[in-house]
């Protein structure tokens, strides 16, 4: 039976991926083969996991077929490193000799993005550990190869997305399981109530068939408990006794059916990691503000309405996470969350921000998608570190010049605002990779925009633009820019500099010609022309050797280019009509 119910925590952890039941152990063994054959070996290896830990006697043929995953994992990692190792060696050859230039960049090309699907391949938690195998030990390596946490587990799970921790045994007669973090500190664990001992660290009682609605007492018991997982029950309401649990570092509650917090809470004064996502919550006690240690605090998907200003007594916080709740304002004592590097607002109801949160000196990841604001205050060009600045949907007219000050920025979301003009300020993102500004109305862009020479994806869809400035062919690394629904009569000749573009859309403009520039645009898959005035085409476009989609529907060119498109370029879709 204890097989059963840990197979079921494997199941709603990690998700099945085939369609066995719990009890079908061999079922499991043959989804993670069929994933084998699709070169999923992230699905497979969870697969021969639950085999094996719903039944102990698959275990030889389990640790068998993980053997050879992990050898053709190591073997991929290593024809990875070797395919970077070569890729640097033809750049450096480019860069000495300068001959056959682009061939050896295209080739560069196809070895990384050869690389980033072996990569894309394993589950990094976090993006920095992945579960490794070697010398019949478990182990976590970083997508460069890297041991973070060394081979020493005789079994192991992934780390767990949503716990943050991993499952692991030292030796395979061991009875007893871990849990360890991200720093390799281990826990040891319990899955049920009989248990639990004076030296369990961890307990796990996440996703319990019918789920809890009241914490048993037997676990205020345990006042040497570090870590607390409570993930997916029916919890409605959190005992006072909880505050009996000092040691806590960990406390995960998120999914859970909560509606109010006991102000007991208040003392774990040890707690550095609070996961309150997915509850009902209206209203945190002011004595969350106690939990001084609190490096990371979930409130997702609650109903809070305001927030209690002792929250600014959280001065180690660096990670906040707020999205989905029903907040109309923000207290000023936010700003001293001085410690703060993440802070997520997305879809709540703010109007505006305080000007205090110019002090959160260390903020890199700001994200207000889907709120009500309508104006910037100027301290926001006091964040100086941000990376990441989200204002997608809300009400702004105008930015502040002092959002220039953001020169760390590589993300910028504009999208879905009523923006009439952008301060020539915004030239100082030099750092900038994806700029979006659809739906606004802009009728010009800055001259400054030519100073993103790093930028990579640019969406201009639905403004009210006339014309490009000639420096957007200072854009050399773009390679999606999307200007549909604007009022353009012409493109500048600079667009074809524009040499690693991939995707143009240019659908409903008022073009009547296009620039024989374009023709530089080799390595152009997409082009949109839908609904201009075109007349013809320059001759030039026959240099477009990678052209897979060109859409000329709604124009006024004559029928016999299409003839001749088709003649120059077989393998290209072409929409005519």
């Amino acid at each position: 039976m204890k097989y059963i119910i840990s197979t079921l925590f494997l199941l709603f952890s990690y998700q099945s991926f085939g369609q066995c039941s719990a009890s079908d152990c061999p079922c499991f063994m043959k989804t993670g083969d069929r994933y084998i054959k699709k070169k999923d070996y992230k699905k497979a290896i969870f697969n021969y996991l639950v085999a094996r830990d719903c039944d102990p006697n698959l275990g030889p043929t389990v640790e068998k077929k993980l053997t050879k995953v992990f050898s053709t994992i190591e073997q991929q990692r290593k024809d990875a490193i070797k395919a970077k190792k070569e890729t640097a060696e033809t750049l450096e050859k480019v860069e000495e000799e300068q001959k056959n230039t682009q061939a050896a960049l295209e080739q560069v090309e196809v070895e990384q993005v050869k690389n980033k699907k072996i990569i894309n391949a394993f589950y990094f938690y976090d993006g920095k550990f992945a579960l490794a195998y070697k010398d019949d030990k478990y182990g976590f390596i970083n997508k460069e190869g890297e041991v973070v946490i060394k081979y020493q587990y005789a079994e192991a799970l992934p780390f767990n997305k949503n716990t943050g921790f991993a499952k692991v045994k030292k030796n395979k007669w061991d009875k007893q399981y871990l849990l360890i973090d991200t720093t390799g500190k281990e826990y040891i664990l319990a899955e049920s109530l009989d248990q639990l001992t004076k030296k369990t660290k961890a307990l796990d009682l996440s996703h319990q068939i019918g789920g809890f609605d009241t914490l048993p007492n037997i676990i205020f018991e345990h006042s040497q408990l570090e870590v607390l997982l409570l993930v997916r029950n029916s919890l409605t309401t959190l005992p006072k006794k909880i505050g009996n649990l000092p040691q806590l570092t960990h406390l995960n509650l998120r999914k859970n059916k909560l509606t109010r917090l006991p102000k007991e809470l208040g003392n774990l004064s040890q707690l550095k990691h609070l996961n309150l996502g997915g509850n009902k919550l209206t209203i945190l006690p002011k004595e969350l503000g106690n939990l001084k240690q609190l490096a990371s605090l979930h409130l997702w998907e609650n109903q809070l309405t305001i927030l209690p200003k002792e929250m600014g007594n959280l001065g180690q916080l660096t990670f906040l996470n707020l999205k989905k709740n029903k907040l109309t304002s923000l207290p000023k004592e936010i700003g001293n969350l001085s410690q703060l590097k993440h802070l997520n607002l997305r879809e709540n109801q703010l109007t505006s921000l305080p000007k205090e949160m110019g002090n959160l000196s260390q903020l890199v990841f700001l994200n207000l998608w889907w709120n009500k604001v309508t104006s910037i205050p100027k301290e926001v060009g006091q964040l100086t570190q941000l990376t990441y600045l989200n204002l997608y949907n809300n009400k702004l007219t105008t930015l502040p010049k002092e959002i220039g000050n953001l020169s760390q920025l590589t993300f910028l979301s504009l999208d879905n605002n009523q923006l009439t003009s952008l301060p020539e300020e915004i030239g100082n993102f030099t750092q900038l990779t994806h700029l979006n500004l659809r739906n606004n109305e802009l009728p010009i862009l800055p001259k400054g925009i030519g100073n993103f020479t790093q930028l990579v994806s640019l969406s201009l869809d639905k403004n009210q633009l006339t014309s490009l400035p000639e420096g957007i062919g200072n854009l050399t690394q773009l390679t999606y820019f999307s200007l549909r629904t604007n009022q353009l009569k012409a493109l500048p000749k600079g667009i074809g500099n524009l040499i690693r573009l991939s995707y143009l859309d240019l659908d409903k403009n008022q073009l009547t010609a296009l620039p024989k520039e374009i023709g530089n645009l080799s390595k152009l898959t997409f082009l949109d022309l839908e609904k201009n005035q075109l007349t013809k085409l320059p001759k030039e476009i026959k240099q477009f050797k990678k052209l897979l989609e060109i859409d000329l529907r709604g124009n006024l060119v004559p029928k016999e280019i299409r003839s001749e498109i088709e003649q120059i370029m077989p393998w290209c879709t072409l929409k005519w009509e």
